[in-house]
């Protein structure tokens, strides 16, 4: 097939559209798939996107919540373990975790999750009275003793600390 001059010219201009369009759709395809990787919460695991990771690790959470709540706690820390895989930095799972390790008598387990815990946030609700009562168990008064006395400056009103403190005197 012989194309005329004017058919070769028409078609350089819709050749370079063409060309024009494939290097749009290919750099925004690329932008889409640098969009992707930005989305992975590089904080955490980054195996999943940010919020598809965190309803994961909640699901999990959940599951595990309605395993403890049927007195199953060795379940209940097989799916808080595996939250806390998804999501490393949410301490409320790891604290799960650690009370459910607890629950099993597992102390040697929960205690470096209570500990990341109080690295990551020194005034974390129930951790540092948790890691007390933990270090108490496993024989460390010294270190409960520790412990508490932090306990007591965050929250010198609290009578349960002074009680314990107490109690550590005896």
């Amino acid at each position: 097939m012989r194309h005329s001059k004017s058919t070769i010219l028409t078609l350089k201009p819709s050749c370079t559209v063409l060309s024009f369009l494939v290097t749009w759709v290919v750099s925004k395809r690329l932008r889409s798939l640098s969009t992707r990787q930005a989305l992975l919460d590089v904080r955490d695991s980054g195996a999943f996107p940010s919020h598809i990771g965190n309803q994961l690790a909640n699901a999990h959470a959940k599951t595990g919540d309605l395993y403890m709540a049927t007195d199953r706690p060795e379940e209940a820390a097989g799916e808080y373990a595996t939250a806390v895989e998804i999501r490393p930095n949410f301490l409320d799972l790891r604290f799960k975790l650690a009370e459910a390790y607890m629950d099993l008598d597992m102390w040697v387990d929960a205690y470096p999750h209570l500990k990341e815990i109080l690295v990551k946030n020194p005034v974390f609700g129930g951790a540092r009275v948790r890691l007390d009562a933990l270090l108490n168990r496993m024989g460390d008064t010294e270190g409960a003793r520790r412990e508490w006395e932090l306990c007591a400056e965050q929250n010198p009103d609290d009578c349960r600390i002074k009680a314990y403190l107490a109690s550590l005197d005896s």
